[in-house]
């Protein structure tokens, strides 16, 4: 009896010394997580790499988070996008070409960001009702790209990064339509960069229709008595119920036709 009694008292001291194992590799764990943010976030003291980073007009700040990780300015595309919004300075990044260092902090990114940055531009006001033809056109007539390059990328690019984009029929569902395009263009002014891609230039086009999409999704929520934060926030529950009551359809409808 008391040889099992000594059995099981071992066994509850064996487990009870992994968990306090467990337990101290999570705080360690916890802890060296902290130490990463901290250092990321307030920058290195050693000095860094000069780096030209060029961020596009329409950029949201997903994209420029993986574009300074890319170019090594940052370690944590997902810390930067946190921090931005904590920060709410989203609304205040520039697009253009920017010289960073590799290792600066957060602050003073942001700051570099937020300064408007020279670059060679090209304006294209693009008026209510031009077809997609007549824009590829003026981006040719611009000297941005051919008509031929910026069609192309419109109609057979991938742009599933914009909510609307999942409401824009197939070809084979819309055997009457002449070009995929056409209709989401959004007609506005817009400072293009020289040199700068193709699809970057469709893509600039594509976020002012997914703004107007979001605003219209977002007059909806709020129509269907959400709150101006949930409405703001876009929660996947409030998606879910704008596209159960229509509100995504309806928003997604009037989007085009101002577009259009």
């Amino acid at each position: 009896m008391a040889h099992n009694d000594t059995h099981a008292a071992r066994k509850k001291g064996g487990a009870g010394k992994i968990l306090l194992v467990v337990l101290l590799l999570l705080f360690l764990a916890a802890g060296a997580a902290v130490l990463f943010a901290r250092s990321e976030i307030h920058g290195s003291s050693k000095p860094g790499t000069a780096v030209t980073v060029s961020i596009q007009q329409g950029s949201g700040v997903a994209t420029i988070a993986n574009k300074l990780k890319d170019a090594g300015v940052i370690r944590s595309a997902y810390l930067f996008r946190w921090y931005v919004g904590e920060k709410g300075a989203a609304a205040k990044l520039q697009y253009g070409d920017f010289e960073l260092t590799t290792g600066s902090s957060y602050d003073a990114l942001i700051s570099t960001l937020s300064q408007y940055a020279k670059a060679e531009t090209v304006r294209v006001t693009i008026p209510e009702g031009t077809t997609a033809i007549a824009i590829a056109q003026k981006m040719e007539a611009a000297g941005l790209c051919t008509a031929e390059e910026f069609l192309k990328e419109a109609n057979e690019g991938d742009f599933s990064a914009y909510t609307f984009w999942q409401y824009v029929p197939e070809d084979k569902d819309a055997p009457d339509r002449f070009m995929k395009c056409e209709g989401y263009l959004f007609p506005e002014t817009y400072e293009f960069l020289k040199g700068d891609t193709v699809h970057n230039y469709v893509a600039t086009f594509y976020a002012q229709f997914d703004a107007q999409f979001a605003a219209q999704v977002k007059q909806g929520l709020l129509a269907q008595g959400a709150d101006e934060a949930t409405a703001d926030a876009m929660s996947e529950d409030a998606i879910e119920q704008a596209k159960r009551d229509g509100t995504y359809q309806s928003a997604y409808d009037t989007a085009y036709s101002q577009a259009y």
